[in-house]
């Protein structure tokens, strides 16, 4: 057996790879040169050179995914000390350890410790244990020589834990949780070796990084060890006496967004950060003042920024798959974004009388389409980065849920806005939809709540209506504008007054993990849900009880649901590149749902699905830049694709054919495929409403 093969399949990735096609979870700078690594969503590291921008030695791949026959999310990525080893964590629950010399895993993959994806990983200065953090909550610690646990992992927390730090003399540990909370983990002797790691240590835990639970945190520790830094999603950032716990002043806060990260410099004097909003901080720490004004290089979320060990250089990677390089001495990045970006389409709407189709677009823009001609639109609205959109049933406004806090109002005649920004959530807007009548217009938040506003004046009727202890990414009003439901994170749904905003029932809990998605059914006699577990439960309304289990089919999250206008067709869209069709008036007659057509042709996750008001058109949009439009008036449904969103050249794949359709011409660009993750799927009888059960679960 040669070298390479010992430890299974090597982690290379044949053909060329420009750039990340997923959000970069992580940067990480080696030790002693230019070089650096970032992960991403997408299930690849990759190795660069800061100093022309270029990607260079292998591509690796993270982890299989189960999902869909490819690698899957990368967390967390670091250098060893000496510059030879490269760790990653993934969502299969192992770490890696990899001898970039050799281009081999210098071990097998280390796992056993973890139940859940590995977010973490971090080297002991001298290089002999790799530490890593879980998102069961537990840390457990690694010889970097035989790549097997030193003592058996430690639960240390009870919610999902981000980062795992060790102290620069090596006598300690923080890591920070979900729960809203930073533990330090002492030794008895302080230095922390294999011998007496679990049993000898004490854990100290410091007061609350959040003001409330929930939220990205992370934190650092400084070179010299006095400081260690959190950042909080919710409560902006903090210094702390590294050895005592003790919290140093208020916390610094950031007026563009929540703070998801923070790094120390080389010299320990300043500190960056990266925020919800795309904007990077740099702050002197002993005048608590901003250096010079944010930098805004990204669109979306700042994941992980990194100084260079020497030189004034930063590094930030963020949900805008860029990889950005900033001169510190400037207020302007420097020299060009590393690697090829995709821009993601993240919704798509029509208007009601079915003349044109919205598009939002990762970068901020909502794109428009005439939908007789299948002509881009000279309409295009700018603005913050958003996540979903609505049309009003008048066709006149279009609503959009914006990262920054607020709902956006436009007329669709003029293109400017019809009302002031709408404030009152206190964190990212994910979705927006309108009451039937339109007159009112509902909207949840990060800020675990859902509001209910008037579409005539901005004002909200109902104040702020809680209940939900995590995000809520969709609400949606039943078709008689009699309930208001809401999906959350928090693995349940609610049901409110559509016109109070008073609850009615709730929590409905059945689902094993998040909820992301729910749709009333035509007749407002069921309500079905989707979650990250990768089914669909089908709720009486009568009752607000399931009927039935769950049911099975999709390989991945579910991330959106939708019924056709005649009810007939269900479909859903997932974090395993296919929407689903399922016969929904078979189930309302036979008491099954079976899912009677699987689309194919997305390479990445579908974020959105929605048919047209005729019902002939399905729309899609996915992570892969691509807006789709299936045909199912066809015997078989196909796929014409929208003229002006398409991925670049590299990434088609032959999958989907250069020319471009005019809707109206109902010509197909390509044969519908079933999915060719793993095992083929027939296009019929796939997913019956038998399935069910716990999954486990997996971090898309």
């Amino acid at each position: 057996m040669s070298e390479s093969s010992q430890h299974g399949t090597p982690y290379l990735e044949a053909g060329d790879r420009k750039g990340h096609t997923a959000r970069i979870h992580a940067i990480a700078f080696h030790p002693e040169s230019k070089l650096i690594a970032s992960c991403s969503r997408d299930g690849f590291i990759l190795l660069w050179d800061t100093e022309d921008g270029k990607k260079i030695g292998p591509v690796l791949a993270g982890d299989p995914d189960p999902f869909a026959n490819r690698p899957g999310s990368v967390f967390s990525v670091a250098f060893s000390p000496d510059g030879r080893y490269l760790a990653w964590g993934a969502r299969d629950r192992a770490v890696r350890y990899w001898d970039l010399e050799k281009n081999i895993l210098a071990h097998p993959p280390m796992e056993g410790a973890h139940r859940d994806s590995v977010y973490s990983v971090a080297f002991s200065p001298n290089g002999e244990f790799l530490i890593s953090g879980g998102r069961d909550g537990t840390i457990a610690i690694w010889d970097t020589d035989t790549g097997k646990l030193t003592a058996p992992p430690i639960h240390a927390h009870d919610d999902l834990l981000y980062v795992v730090a060790i102290h620069p003399e090596q006598t300690h540990l923080a890591s920070v949780s979900e729960d809203g909370t930073i533990k330090l983990w002492f030794s008895s002797n302080g230095h922390l070796t294999d011998s007496e790691w679990t049993s000898q240590l004490v854990t100290r835990e410091i007061d609350s990084v959040h003001d409330r639970p929930g939220g990205r945190s992370s934190l650092t520790f400084s070179p010299d060890g006095n400081l260690m830094a959190s950042a909080s999603h919710h409560n902006g950032l903090r210094l702390w006496d590294a050895r005592t716990g003790e919290s140093l002043g208020d916390p610094l806060v950031s007026e563009t967004g929540p703070v998801l990260n923070v790094c120390f410099s080389p010299d320990g004097q300043t500190i960056a950060s990266g925020d919800w909003g795309g904007s990077i901080h740099h702050w002197d720490i002993t005048t608590r003042k901003l250096l010079c004004p944010p930098r805004c290089g990204h669109v979306g979320p700042v994941y992980s920024v990194q100084f260079r060990p020497t030189g004034n250089l930063l590094v930030s990677g963020g949900h805008d798959r860029k990889i950005q390089r900033w001169d510190l001495t400037s207020d302007n990045p420097e020299g060009d974004p590393m690697g090829a970006t995709i821009n993601a389409a993240h919704s798509i709407a029509f208007s009601q009388d079915g003349q044109m189709t919205a598009v939002s677009m990762r970068t901020g823009e909502i794109l428009f389409w005439n939908l007789i001609d299948g002509q881009r639109l000279k309409l295009t609205l700018p603005g913050q980065t958003h996540s979903e959109i609505a049309f009003s049933p008048d066709n006149t406004m279009l609503a959009a849920a914006s990262f920054d806090r607020t709902i956006h109002l436009w007329d669709i005649l003029t293109g400017q806005p019809r009302l002031k920004p709408l404030e009152g959530h206190i964190d990212t807007v994910g979705f927006v939809t309108f009451s039937p009548d339109g007159t009112r217009l509902a909207s949840g938040s990060r800020d675990f709540t859902v509001r209910l506003w008037n579409t005539e004046t901005g004002s909200c009727i109902s104040g702020s209506m809680e209940g939900h202890t995590y995000h809520v990414p969709t609400v949606v009003f039943s078709p008689n504008d009699q309930w208001i439901a809401s999906a959350s994170k928090d693995n349940t749904i609610r049901i409110w007054d559509a016109h109070s905003g008073q609850p009615i029932a709730g929590p409905l809990e059945k689902h094993q993990w998040w909820v992301k998605t729910v749709a009333f059914s035509k007749n407002n006699a069921f309500l079905v849900s989707g979650s990250f577990d990768s089914t669909l439960i089908i709720w009486d309304t009568s009752n607000w009880t399931p009927v039935g289990p769950p049911c099975s089919g999709h390989q991945g999250p579910i991330y959106s649901i939708a019924f056709s206008p005649d009810g007939k067709w269900l479909a859903s869209a997932s974090y395993d590149r296919t929407v689903r069709l399922w016969d929904f008036h078979a189930f309302e007659k036979e008491g099954t749902l079976l899912c009677k057509h699987i689309l194919a042709g997305h390479l990445e996750r579908i974020h959105c699905v929605a048919f047209d008001p005729s019902g002939r058109f399905l729309g899609s949009a996915s992570d892969d830049g691509t807006c789709i439009l299936w045909d199912l008036e066809r015997s078989e449904p196909r796929d014409v694709q929208l003229d002006g969103i398409k991925p670049p050249a590299d990434l088609l794949q032959a999958t989907l054919a250069s020319s471009r359709k005019a809707i109206a011409e109902g010509q197909a660009v390509t044969n519908l495929r079933p999915f060719e993750g793993g095992k083929k799927k027939n296009k019929s009888g796939g997913g019956q409403g038998s399935g069910g059960g716990k999954r486990k679960k997996e971090a898309p």
